[in-house]
């Protein structure tokens, strides 16, 4: 059963599209499951941890028209 925890954490947004802190992620806004703590990443970063002891566990939220405006337009202004 170790063996297959250690394997999940290391697989675990393969299985179920669950993102562990301290993974590396594409831009996005993830949601941390438990909480309605929200983090908007702007490029390729690190995912946070919780630091209440226990390891965060963060779903990818679906892409909304201002992420991808910002995403392929950078230099737009917004309205």
């Amino acid at each position: 059963m170790k063996e297959y925890r250690q394997w999940f954490r290391g697989n675990a947004e393969e299985v179920s599209g669950v993102y562990i802190a301290g993974q590396r992620v594409p831009p996005g806004t993830y949601r941390e499951l438990g909480t309605i703590r929200s983090i908007t990443l702007e490029r390729e970063d690190i995912l946070p941890a919780s630091l209440n002891g226990r390891v965060a566990e963060y779903v990818r939220q679906p892409i909304t028209f201002a992420e991808i405006q910002r995403q392929f337009y950078p230099h737009a202004k917004a309205g």
